[in-house]
């Protein structure tokens, strides 16, 4: 059986021997004595229908407030695809960054690497599909066009012979 606390509104459970005793709330610490439980009114037939009182907005300073547990909605969980594909953009985006090392060479696995990087991401969801994409096709478009200066420069090269 619960018992509205009088200062808070919070429900207290009270065993059967609780009745008539008095008991502390633990939330607003204001005592006060249980009575036993009345019967009902019986039901009134009438032709009027109220609309219930809308409920109180709860107390957003209220930090002992018990949250209903969550629940895990079909389909949540962890964006592995996102995940997967920030991933690849990463590497990709470090292949890119050390290819003049390389004389181009990982510029070739950047492009590779943020072509599947793209694919793989448009499988994630929300704001991981967008950053995924985003890094990836930047990585994507300065790697050819770090190709692209890597070919110019051999032809430059190549006709200065």
């Amino acid at each position: 059986m619960y018992v509205p606390c009088p200062g808070c509104g919070r429900a207290i459970e009270l065993g059967p021997d609780d009745i008539g005793v008095t008991v502390e709330c633990v939330r607003c610490g204001q005592r006060f004595e249980t009575k036993p439980a009345r019967p009902d009114p019986p039901p009134q037939a009438s032709h009027r229908h109220f609309a219930p009182a809308p409920a109180s907005p709860p107390d957003p300073f209220d930090f002992e407030r018990e949250e209903p547990p969550r629940r895990r909605r079909e389909g949540d969980g962890t964006d592995a695809p996102g995940v997967v594909a920030l991933v690849f953009g990463c590497v990709a985006a470090v292949m890119l960054l050390i290819s003049p090392v390389t004389c181009g060479l990982t510029a070739w696995v950047a492009l590779a690497l943020s072509l599947v990087g793209s694919c793989v991401s448009f499988f994630g969801r929300s704001n991981l599909r967008v950053g995924s994409l985003t890094l990836n096709l930047l990585v994507f478009l300065f790697s050819v066009l770090a190709q692209a200066a890597l070919v110019a420069l051999s032809l430059a090269l190549d006709r200065a012979r």
